[in-house]
């Protein structure tokens, strides 16, 4: 089977992905708090307090995600159509949302094959974005020391023309082929 996600999710759609991607019930003022706007860099005017409820339950290492990026990838593909057509889950601008979804997701991006980073090709340019904001470009100290150390992700490796798959194997144990790029 190949699924091929183009179309942006609902706002139900980009719920339940957050919900399973974070781990939590998100509710209506969850979304509200979700979608507030936060300088990706500084987390100001908000601060480490707006996005701390909701990365209390995310995994936090590559080997933990390793395990259950068949239970993310119904969710990671939303996430990956929702970014299709802008910067932020915000649009143009970072809201919370992108940092607490972000913390939640790179250690499932460090665990995935380049193969895998590429067939979510928006996902992935969303991630090394988001970690730029926070990082820099090198070992330089994120604005807020509570915002955990960068992540070493490549996000450069090569794909053969036509071969933008995404191969994971679904919670019932059956492989897909997920249509990316």
């Amino acid at each position: 089977d190949v699924l091929a996600v183009k179309m942006a999710p609902s706002r139900e759609e980009l719920r339940a992905a957050y919900a399973k991607l974070l781990f939590m019930t998100v509710s209506n003022d969850s979304m509200g708090a979700l979608g507030k706007r936060i300088d990706a860099r500084t987390l100001e005017p908000l601060g480490w307090d707006a996005v701390a409820p909701f990365v209390e339950k995310v995994i936090t290492t590559a080997e933990a995600a390793t395990g259950i990026l068949p239970y993310m990838l119904e969710a990671l593909l939303a996430l990956d159509a929702a970014l299709q057509a802008q910067v932020y889950l915000g649009g143009a601008s970072a809201v919370v949302a992108d940092i607490a979804l972000y913390l939640a997701v790179r250690p499932a991006f460090a665990a995935m094959s380049a193969r895998q980073r590429w067939a979510l090709c928006n996902a992935s340019r969303w991630v090394a974005h988001i970690e730029h904001q926070l990082h820099g470009h090198g070992e330089m100290t994120p604005a807020d020391a509570r915002v955990p150390k960068a992540l070493r992700i490549a996000f450069d490796g090569e794909m053969p023309a036509g071969e933008h798959v995404l191969y994971f194997t679904n919670l019932e144990g059956v492989e897909v082929a997920v249509e990316g790029g």
